[in-house]
């Protein structure tokens, strides 16, 4: 836990959640925001960038998680820092693998023989983090 304290975090932390203009940043889509490690969000950001691998082809991909995390731990004032962002990744994924799985495990929809495949997905993107 690196003694980080948990935080405010927005809990779906991808591009697709933002808003962005010029040098503002503006986040919506708020039901999942709670209280966690701060790790979460970022890993979140970084695995639904890069697993599937995205087309980001507007930018310099070769080292943009690297950048991104280097901002997010500098912005956060996290000065030591000996998680990579492969691991926040991996953490962010096991995390909503397990709240998925909590929320879906017995849920019955209106076709009894269907249920959400949210724990398959987020575990075969788990299971790509080896690969990078």
């Amino acid at each position: 836990a690196l003694g980080l304290q948990e935080c405010f975090t927005h809990g779906d932390a991808y591009p697709n959640n933002a808003l962005v203009k010029e040098k503002s940043l503006r986040w919506f889509d708020w039901s999942e925001a709670g209280f966690a490690h701060p790790f979460l969000d970022v890993g979140w950001f970084l695995a639904w960038t890069f697993l599937p691998k995205r087309d980001l082809s507007f930018t310099n991909t070769s080292d943009i998680a690297s950048r991104f995390w280097t901002h997010y731990l500098k912005a956060r004032d996290i000065k030591d820092a000996s998680v990579t962002p492969l691991e926040a990744m991996r953490l962010a994924l096991l995390h909503r693998t397990l709240v998925y799985h909590e929320k879906f495990h017995d849920w019955h929809g209106a076709i009894s023989t269907t249920r959400p495949q949210y724990v398959p997905y987020f575990l075969r993107l788990l299971l790509k983090t080896n690969t990078l």
